[in-house]
């Protein structure tokens, strides 16, 4: 281990010196600008990629998009695979007279390198690449396989993720994602970022005139588009800078208590705030009595980030034809892009004076994400970046976005994603002198490769193999036999199976299960049970969705979720129950209920085989009825009866009690008790009913909006939750 920090120590000044090479290079990425200079950064990234270990590096092209750069190193048997991510594009350098020296010249002054691209995110790539090259030099091969990706346009919004996924996903598979593209909490305190907020942006033109007119031969009567426009945007907030924009401070998750704790314990103080922005003495703070950190991370604000009406070195006395803003909302979990963004123009059309004219363009709107940190990767970071910065590591969230976070982590099947970064409070991305620490890029470095060796001993990125392998012989047992319950089908779907739930959980829960069990953990507050917990879930997840298959998935994804957090669904008083009836739904909804059916049995069969144990026959009835409903469920004919759930006609907590009490402690069930189970669950479904599904996912297919959930005051809530947990 010291041969390999020594290696990252004496490396450092080449390591400074790729940086500043890549720096030169003034890749904006953002339209005006000269594409070709992205291009040229491509080539350059890919030279670097190569020199430092990298193999079969490429560019990946899509038509109309700017260049990523791929490379790997992989050939590590039995080891897991980590996908890397940075970005080699770059903002606009802004207003150039600001800059203490030029943007794309880097110079090191005071400890820290300064330029465009020199923290975002230039500084990741060659944090990769360093690491990459120091196992390689003391080591002579890496811990684990790696896939590095450098995107070319994410600070434009990765407008063509989309299709690099449909194109690139397969060459991208891996067991994690490592990204290096956002900040620590301050210099020196190694972080890793959980929350990102998503980015909803808008061009709004206002126009009055179809030309500039003298101000005094025509002004009194003509109106003014620039003051019209600042009337509009003055209209966003409030007088305390709080946002009046109806519904855009809806929707929002709360937060958890862990999460909560973890604020309070980074201790940042208005105070601290302030030292951090540099906000001006006497300035107040707005957004209302929040602590600074609460309205960054986990509450929507809204940014004008440009405004222009002529210019400023060619000011005249005129009337302006028009008046042009750019501007955008940044929202957090909980919330959609695309309502915020339909919220902010329906406002600003509203709040247009005079008749003017409004004009949208160049429309953005880009998820909020966030992740749970109880996966095992994340222990494993915390333990490298402390050794390689020499302090404990913290959890923090982000205001920015990295809008590539979200749909990669749901391509690759919920990987856990590691979001650490070299920024600090004072790197100034997007603004003018941004700039790196580089004793913080040293640790950066030597954290990222003992991070490889920490996550090279996670034994859980393997779960997905072992949970095929020890699935094959319950598949081969469902084919032979006509169903679990068929003669000789429960011995054969039981040698050798060996099936682990936490297996399949580290596979499959990921399509949406996390936002599901956060909409889960926000009703929950309500203090609402199970049963309407259920129902709600059939009328806003399942009668919205226009594929069953995904948002079965989804939701049972989420249930299993929110029991293994430690929460206690309670069905007909037995918490046992609800548990079995949700893992019978879930197995069932990701492979199917005679497969999950099995499974209820083999699990049944090995509690049987401890002793003191006994084979419940209730449990499996819950198992196999949370099977079978999502069977029902994705029936093409099963609208209605999904309708009857969602309307709340029927519930768990109506259904007839699971009596069939217990036997002796390893002791099968015999036929006449399994029938009755089956003859239970088939009643309990109310099988005779035939309706529609196709029908209700299309058009709802007769849910009554009245039963849908009713929006709450998630800002207050939240305020009260953090408050609560404050004390």
């Amino acid at each position: 281990m010291a041969d390999l920090l020594s290696v990252c120590n004496s490396r450092f000044r080449r390591s400074v010196e790729d940086l500043k090479t890549l720096v030169r290079i003034p890749s904006v990425s953002f339209p005006g600008f000269d594409a070709g200079e992205v291009r040229r950064s491509a080539v350059a990234v890919a030279r670097l990629l190569k020199a430092r270990g990298l193999q079969s590096v490429r560019i990946l092209t899509l038509p109309g998009a700017h260049p990523y750069v791929y490379g790997e190193r992989l050939g590590v048997k039995d080891a897991p695979t980590l996908l890397l991510y940075a970005h080699h594009d770059v903002q606009p350098p802004g207003r150039r007279e600001l800059w203490k020296s030029p943007a794309f010249d880097p110079a090191e002054r005071s400890g820290r390198l300064w330029g465009r691209g020199s923290a975002d995110d230039k500084a990741g790539v060659v944090v990769h690449t360093s690491a990459v090259s120091a196992w390689i030099e003391a080591e002579g091969r890496l811990p684990l396989n790696v896939k590095l990706i450098v995107e070319g346009e994410e600070e434009i919004g990765s407008t063509h993720l989309e299709a690099f996924l449909r194109k690139y996903k397969r060459l991208l598979q891996a067991d994690a994602m490592v990204l290096t593209d956002t900040g620590n909490f301050d210099v020196g305190i190694p972080s890793l970022t959980t929350t990102l907020r998503g980015s909803v942006g808008v061009d709004v033109t206002v126009r009055t005139s179809d030309h500039p007119l003298h101000s005094g031969m025509w002004g009194g009567p003509l109106p003014d588009p620039v003051q019209a426009l600042a009337k509009m945007i003055a209209s966003l907030t409030n007088a305390s800078g709080r946002i009046a924009v109806k519904g855009l401070a809806d929707g929002i998750r709360p937060m958890g208590r862990a999460e909560a704790a973890n604020l309070r314990s980074l201790r940042c103080t208005e105070r601290v705030y302030r030292r951090q922005s540099g906000v001006l003495s006497g300035v107040e703070l707005v957004g209302g009595k929040a602590p600074p950190i609460l309205k960054m991370w986990r509450l929507p604000s809204i940014a004008v980030n440009a405004i222009q009406a002529s210019s400023r070195k060619d000011c005249a006395n005129i009337v302006n034809e028009s008046a042009w803003c750019r501007g955008g909302v940044r929202i957090v979990p909980g919330q959609n892009p695309q309502r915020a963004l339909r919220l902010l123009k329906r406002h600003l059309l509203r709040t247009v004076p005079w008749g003017a004219r409004v004009e949208f363009s160049k429309e953005i709107a880009g998820p909020a994400w966030s992740t749970d940190t109880r996966h095992p990767a994340f222990a494993a970071a915390r333990r490298a970046l402390a050794a390689g910065y020499g302090r404990e590591a913290v959890f923090v969230g982000c205001g920015g976005s990295i809008p590539f976070v979200g749909p990669f982590a749901k391509a690759l099947g919920g990987a856990p994603a590691l979001l650490i970064g070299v920024e600090d409070p004072r790197s100034n991305p997007h603004s003018e002198n941004e700039s790196l620490h580089l004793g913080d890029f040293r640790k950066a470095i030597r954290g990222a490769a003992l991070l490889y060796r920490e996550l090279a001993g996670v034994k859980g990125f393997l779960r997905k193999i072992s949970m095929l392998l020890a699935l094959t012989p319950m598949l081969a047992a469902s084919v032979r036999a006509e169903g679990p319950f068929a003669t000789g089908a429960m011995d054969a779907a039981v040698p050798g199976a060996q099936m682990q739930i936490a297996d399949i959980e580290t596979a499959v829960v990921s399509r949406g299960s996390e936002e599901v069990y956060r909409e889960i953990l926000g009703w929950q507050n309500e203090g609402i049970g199970l049963g309407e917990v259920f129902r709600r879930l059939c009328a806003r997840r399942l009668g919205s969705s226009p594929n069953a298959d995904d948002a079965l998935k989804e939701t049972f994804g989420g249930l299993v979720l929110w029991t293994k957090r430690g929460e206690k669904p309670v069905f007909q008083q037995r918490q046992d129950l609800a548990l079995h009836f949700i893992y019978g739904g879930w197995l069932s909804a990701v492979w199917g209920a005679p497969i999950a059916e099995a499974v209820a049995y083999d699990k049944e069969l090995k509690d049987s085989q401890t002793q003191g144990n006994a084979f419940d026959l209730d449990d499996l009835s819950a198992s196999v009825f949370g099977a079978r409903w999502v069977g029902r469920a994705r029936q093409k004919d099963a609208g209605s009866w999904l309708a009857r759930w969602a309307s709340g006609a029927r519930k768990l907590e109506n259904l007839e009690a699971l009596r069939f009490g217990k036997l002796s402690a390893g002791r099968l069930p015999g036929r006449e008790n399994l029938s009755k189970v089956s003859v239970w669950v088939k009643n309990a479904l109310d099988t005779q009913e035939r309706i529609d599904l196709s029908g209700l996912l299309s058009s709802g297919g007769g849910i009554d909006p009245a039963v849908m959930p009713i929006s709450l005051d998630n800002v207050s809530d939240l305020q009260r939750f953090f408050d609560g947990a404050s004390r």
